[in-house]
């Protein structure tokens, strides 16, 4: 039997205003000031209780030893889960340093669901679980939930290079399809997404529950400052601004063209964001720049920074 347990929930004021850090392994992207943005997608961490889907190894949990939870996806009450678990809202396996792929079975709940490792993503093996969540969290506004909601753990687990998650679309209705990650009670941008006409998918750093979603994105990016004015490659750099969309966005190529993302150029060269919410985006200088104007460009339009960036 899964046990019962509470989860007690410490401050999590500054977690409601998280932008995810991917490709750095605890970094908190905060700017010095409480508005800067924190840890955040797929590379968030716990509230310092609990890790999700914990190997605990105890023999009350599932007869043999095995995960406990995953824990409550709010992290507020006592919650009951049972066990075992519906025949085919559970998988678990154990992937190492080679890497692998725990990929839910044709027919079930979980069918189309992937946790795909790439070698050494991972320094040991590790025992994995991926539940099916029949009653998932409220998306936020104006998000609508197109995949199923999965939990995966152990929550926390780093992978370097990152992994990927994919989920199968259960809904297509046109709009920009994105990822997100749940940790505790906030959401996070999932990176690099990629969608198709039965799927969707992005890269994970860190362990956490994870959903797909479409929303209306219309409204036209709107970069605004930015710190530091100047930066050499490779340094981070925090944009503000509004209307950059929940996370980065894919939208499916129109008539057979390319498929279009989110993304943002500093003196239009690409580059690699770290984070991204509605108003922020983090992002390392790429090393081809030679500065000039930031422009974000979403689903509904390119918007551009007054000030351009100067590399010394």
């Amino acid at each position: 039997m899964r046990t019962a347990f509470a989860i007690l929930v410490g401050s999590l004021g500054s977690a409601l205003a998280v932008l995810a850090c991917v490709g750095m392994y605890g970094c908190s992207l905060d700017k010095g000031t409480s508005s800067g943005p924190s840890p955040h997608p797929g590379d968030a961490l716990t509230d310092g209780t609990h890790a999700d889907a914990s190997f605990d190894g105890d023999s009350r949990s599932d007869g043999t030893g095995g995960f406990d939870g995953p824990p409550p996806i709010e992290d507020t009450t006592f919650d009951d889960l049972g066990g075992p678990p519906p025949p085919g809202e559970h998988i678990e396996g154990t992937i190492g340093p080679d890497g692998g792929t725990l990929a839910g079975a044709a027919g079930s709940k979980l069918a189309g669901v992937q946790l795909v490792v790439p070698a050494g993503a991972l320094t040991t093996s590790t025992l994995f679980a991926i539940d099916f969540v029949a009653v998932p969290p409220v998306p936020p506004t104006p998000a609508k939930a197109v995949t199923p909601y999965v939990r995966i753990g152990p929550e926390g687990v780093a992978f370097d290079p990152p992994a990927r998650i994919v989920l199968p679309l259960t809904t297509v209705d046109g709009a920009p399809l994105f990822m997100m990650s749940r940790v505790g009670v906030s959401w996070s941008a999932l990176l690099d997404p990629i969608g198709s006409s039965k799927s969707v998918s992005a890269s994970i750093r860190r362990v956490a529950g994870a959903g797909g979603f479409s929303a209306p994105f219309t409204a036209i990016p709107k970069p605004s400052t930015f710190s530091p004015t100047t930066a050499a490659a490779g340094v981070i750099v925090f944009l503000d601004g509004t209307d950059f969309g929940l996370a980065p966005a894919f939208v499916d190529g129109v008539d057979g063209g390319l498929p279009f993302v989110s993304s943002i150029s500093v003196g239009g060269v690409h580059a690699a964001p770290l984070g991204w919410s509605d108003t922020a985006i983090s992002f390392r200088v790429p090393p081809a720049t030679d500065g000039g104007v930031l422009t974000v460009e979403g689903p509904g339009g390119v918007g551009a920074a007054e000030a351009g960036l100067t590399i010394p």
